[in-house]
Parts: structure tokens; sequence; C-alpha cells
């Protein structure tokens, strides 16, 4: 059982006529809805195109016809639209980049709407912040890039002292 709360954007066409499926993207991650029970009328899907809903439902991972696995989650009750809206996300990313590729990546970067904070040419990475005018699924396009060796969150880690761990049970 999940819920996921993110933008709804339409899908792309489907090749055989059939309407396409929603999609629903949050924190960089993209899921197509399939709409169980009570699906909203076309009226009432067009009026949340755009907006911040919230799915509950279960997630499964399917196969495209191309090969290619995507996330599904299978909506077993309403698409509940929030009033909130859609927040800034202020995590900084490292996003490593292949050699000989920097000027892809920073062109990538900032054509996704980040800010790139620092280059740090050792390692070769970028330190970047996602500003307002992100793209919602940014995380997919860097990772599906040929110009990109990784990207993660960018945090620092923090080992509790030794007074505060936990005892340990000695042996005999």
């Amino acid at each position: 059982k999940v819920e996921v709360k993110g933008e709804l954007k339409r899908g792309k066409p489907a090749p055989t006529g059939q309407p396409s499926a929603p999609l629903l993207l949050a924190n960089g991650l993209e899921f197509e809805l399939r709409l169980g029970k009570a699906p909203p009328s076309i009226q009432e899907l067009d009026g949340m195109y755009g907006k911040t809903v919230v799915a509950t439902g279960t997630l499964e991972k399917r196969r495209d016809p191309d090969g290619r696995e995507h996330l599904v989650c299978v909506v077993d009750g309403k698409l509940k639209m929030t009033d909130n809206p859609k927040p800034i996300d202020k995590t900084e990313y490292l996003i490593g980049y292949k050699q000989g590729q920097i000027e892809a990546a920073r062109e990538l970067t900032e054509g996704l709407g980040l800010t790139v904070l620092e280059h740090y040419k050792p390692g070769q990475y970028l330190r970047v912040q996602p500003g307002a005018e992100a793209k919602p699924n940014f995380l997919a396009t860097l990772h599906e890039s040929n110009a990109i060796r990784y990207v993660e969150p960018n945090g620092t880690i923090t080992i509790p002292r030794g007074e505060d761990l936990p005892a340990t049970p000695r042996r005999p």
C-alpha cells in the first residue's frame, strides 16, 4: 500500500489510440496511474492536470512494449487534490559526470532548472540545487543521460558519540 503525492501530468499518447494513462510526478520519480474502481470523469481529470494530487493504492513495476521498466500506482480510491503549492526542493545533489562530459552535464543540469553551486574538478562532479523552475522529473532525466555517472543527494552523516551508542553484550 502506498500514498503518492505529486503533480498530475498528461501521459504520452498510446500508439493503439486508447487514452493515455495520467502520470504523477513525485520527488523526481514518474508514476503511471491506473485508475481503479471509481475513476474521475474526463472533465474532473482535466481540472486536476498541473495540480498537486494524492493517490492511494498499490505499487507495481511493469515493462513497456520496448522493454523499459516503469512504476505504476494502481489507485484503489479517488484521486484527492490538495491545495498545497508544490514545495521547492532545497536538497542539494551531487552529479558525477563522465570523463570529458562536463559541458554536456552542465548544459543538462541548467536546462532542467538546477543551479550549479560548485564544480569540483578533481572528483568530476557538480553540486547543484533545484530552483523554482526545476523540472519535476529532473532526477529521472539525469539518471538516463549518457554524460552522467551518478546522482545522489548531498548530505552530512553524523556518527553518535560513544556514550550515545547502545551497550553491546560482552562475550563470556
